[in-house]
């Protein structure tokens, strides 16, 4: 599958189910009222059980079960609770099968939720307004890597990809080598498709071509700490952290804060 063939196959793609598109409606407006986020995702029985499913997760942190959407709502806030549902309708689009990136469909779920979790804990505690915008955008930015491991899958190359994947430290380098595009790429042109927010648009753009918007700085600088301390090939691993920090100090920022938001879910993830 060439890139002209990947943006033809995402032209087919439905659209979402109603009951996220009227939750994206609502955040469109601004500020979403959580009885109403609970009134959709309650409107939709795979959706509640996807969300509650989520919400969860251990590295969630929390010591009960989450029962209801209403708790789920409370205990999470709309800003984690809006990027589940967007991984959810992305999800239902797509045959995913990760394991030519050398990880299994779970572990690849799993990486995006950790990044999330990471992102959410930061970055409410350095700006909560840029907060609702980064945590939903880094829970989907993988999702062009799906399409790049379908066509790679049914390739001839498929066994040359993964063993280069062991040893490559630039994923995205090693996906335009293969296809000519990289997942950045193919996950702003979804994101165009299903008429997301311009700003997921122009953030996936220019971390695709490694530019950097002055007015986007602040939030590609978060973007790309995150998925340096947290991806599909190291998690919260020494040598990860390390470069998040190094990254972080380069650019003027405050690495220290980060650091301790990594170690603690990394503790929690441990018990």
């Amino acid at each position: 599958m060439s890139f002209e063939q990947i943006i033809e196959e995402i032209d087919t793609f439905p659209p979402f189910p109603e009951s996220v598109q009227k939750i994206e409606s609502a955040f469109a407006k601004g500020e979403v009222e959580p009885k109403l986020i609970i009134k959709l995702i309650e409107s939709d029985a795979i959706l509640t059980a996807e969300i509650l499913a989520r919400a969860n997760s251990p590295m969630n942190g929390f010591r009960k079960d989450i029962v209801s959407v209403s708790q789920a709502v409370t205990l999470l806030g709309n800003v984690k609770i809006r990027a589940f549902v967007l991984e959810f309708a992305m999800k239902k689009n797509f045959k995913v099968d990760m394991s030519v990136y050398g990880i299994d469909n779970s572990k690849f779920s799993d990486v995006s939720n950790l990044q999330s979790t990471l992102m959410f804990q930061w970055y409410m505690g350095v700006d909560i307004n840029l907060s609702k915008l980064l945590v939903p955008i880094i829970f989907l930015l993988d999702i062009g890597k799906v399409l790049i491991a379908n066509e790679i899958t049914s390739s001839a190359y498929a066994a040359q990809f993964t063993q280069e994947m062991q040893e490559c430290d630039d994923v995205e380098a090693l996906e335009m080598m293969f296809s000519d595009t990289n997942s950045y790429k193919v996950s702003a042109l979804l994101f165009k498709h299903w008429n997301f927010n311009e700003l997921f648009i122009d953030l996936a753009n220019e971390l695709a071509s490694g530019s950097s918007m002055a007015e986007l700085k602040e939030a590609l600088i978060a973007i790309k700490a995150v998925r340096l301390a947290v991806n599909i090939k190291e998690q919260l691993s020494e040598n990860s952290l390390y470069h998040a920090q190094q990254f972080l100090l380069h650019n003027g920022k405050d690495a220290i804060k980060f650091e301790k938001v990594c170690l603690r879910i990394k503790s929690k993830l441990e018990e």
